[in-house]
């Protein structure tokens, strides 16, 4: 099945006083600076959101409205020894 967009971890190799992502909007100048101490940084593009959940002003939620960035450990890390594990 394919992904549809993106739905995947990035390595974190920024020290803590750095951003490990940058989001900029030419648009309205909007920036969003991501700081973590997490190994792995997820990027997910709403990929298979239908436009039933329902969002500010009554937009509907449709595929690749939106994006986040998820900090966390490596996906199957838990199951994987040579994977950064939580502390």
């Amino acid at each position: 099945m394919s992904a549809k967009g993106y739905d995947h971890c990035y390595v974190n190799n920024k020290p803590i006083s750095q951003p490990c992502a940058t989001v900029y909007s030419k648009n309205t100048g909007i920036q969003l600076d991501v700081f973590t101490t997490e190994p792995g940084v997820q990027l997910y593009t709403g990929n298979w959101m239908t436009g039933n959940d329902i969002g500010k002003r009554g937009n509907k939620y449709l595929p690749y409205a939106g994006f986040c960035l998820e900090t966390q450990h490596f996906p199957d890390s838990p199951n994987q020894g040579n994977f950064l594990q939580p502390c």
